[in-house]
């Protein structure tokens, strides 16, 4: 159970990308939830279908805001689908795209809000059999928050790329020339995203091309984006929306990725990066990453070095000018990309999937 594959800030198609690949091992039936709408209805009969489902397994891909505002549809769904999962036997499993825990929670009636998603976070652990995590960061959170003991770590998996794409080619979709040196944000334009510290480390390097490749995600964010364009230096291409293949050129025509993603409280909640599909794509692609100082990308970076973390945009700045001009530095993170892309594939994580679903299946 997923959003639909063409909203969502990336969970369905992701979802849609290991649908794909458990369908090669498996039959599989997908079920879209009406995503980030207040339909108490819809998602009380989405739970009722799939808790009554002849499926051995039912696995839902959870993002608090999926769920509407406050994630209302939450309490909903969850409740029913544990009602009638349990009368019929079927197991259900969830995948915590993002974690919210009270620690992450500060100002204005934080107490209440505390409370609220703990009793959440609850409802979820008890209508779920097991639960899977895309990282050791939300893992530990989670965890740590509720004391669950049924759960797997499940990384984000590494797409395939296309072997097809030409940099020239790419590169022209954009308006520059072959021999041009390009810097890429690829992504949605947002404060999460960091899309005004890009902007920042673009007004720091005239002598580079920079491309923020992606537009605003929802309504509410438009007047930042509109204000980055008003603003944005003359090395500073804004693409607005792009489709998935306009979208993939991105990666293929940049030297060097920037994902200065920012740990922002949104109505008094911290929202941490928990995961990256746009750092997995940049992997596929071996495209060398310049990140934000993040628990999630530090774990990244400590673990495998295929990614240099960021606190400030002087560093960033320091950073790229080394791997553009450091042919051994940039060579080693390439490297470090390949071995991670081979541990964390697709298929790799597709059967990963199988396994969890095995080992919890038979030991109930």
């Amino acid at each position: 159970m997923a959003p639909p594959p063409d909203k969502s800030s990336g969970v369905g198609k992701y979802s849609e990308e290991i649908r794909q690949g458990l369908a090669k091992e498996e039959a599989v039936t997908m079920q879209y939830f009406p995503a980030e709408q207040l339909r108490p209805i819809a998602f009380a009969k989405h739970a009722i279908k799939a808790g009554q489902a002849s499926e051995d397994v039912v696995h839902v891909q959870f993002d608090y805001v999926l769920f509407g505002r406050f994630t209302l549809m939450s309490w909903i769904f969850f409740p029913t689908l544990f009602l009638t999962s349990r009368v019929t036997g079927t197991d259900v499993f969830v995948t915590m795209h993002e974690v919210i825990t009270p620690d992450l929670i500060r100002g204005r009636l934080s107490v209440l809000k505390s409370v609220y998603i703990k009793i959440l976070n609850q409802v979820i652990v008890t209508t779920a059999m097991h639960i899977v995590f895309l990282s050791e960061f939300a893992e530990r959170n989670f965890v740590a928050s509720t004391g669950i003991e049924d759960y797997s770590q499940i990384p984000h998996g590494v797409p395939r790329s296309d072997p097809e794409s030409r940099l020239d080619t790419a590169r022209s979709a954009f308006g520059y020339d072959p021999d041009e040196t390009v810097i890429a944000a690829p992504g949605y334009v947002s404060p999460r995203k960091g899309s005004d510290i890009f902007k920042s480390i673009a007004e720091s390097m005239p002598d580079y091309q920079f491309l923020l490749a992606g537009g605003s995600p929802r309504e509410k964010y438009d007047d930042f984006f509109n204000r980055i364009q008003r603003t944005a230096p003359p090395n500073l291409c804004m693409t607005g929306v792009l489709d998935d293949g306009e979208f993939k050129q991105s990666f293929v025509s940049a030297d060097i990725a920037v994902l200065p993603y920012q740990e922002v409280y949104q109505n008094g909640i911290k929202n941490t990066v928990a995961q990256s599909g746009i750092f997995n794509q940049c992997v596929a692609h071996e495209l060398p990453v310049v990140a934000s100082d993040c628990p999630y990308f530090d774990d990244i970076e400590s673990e495998w070095g295929c990614v240099r973390t960021f606190e400030t945009v002087e560093e960033a700045t320091s950073i790229i000018r080394e791997l553009l001009n450091d042919d051994e530095e940039r060579e080693r993170v390439k490297e470090s990309m390949q071995n991670f892309k081979n541990y964390n594939r697709i298929e790799n994580v597709i059967h990963k999937h199988l396994d969890v679903y095995t080992t919890v299946r038979e030991a109930t």
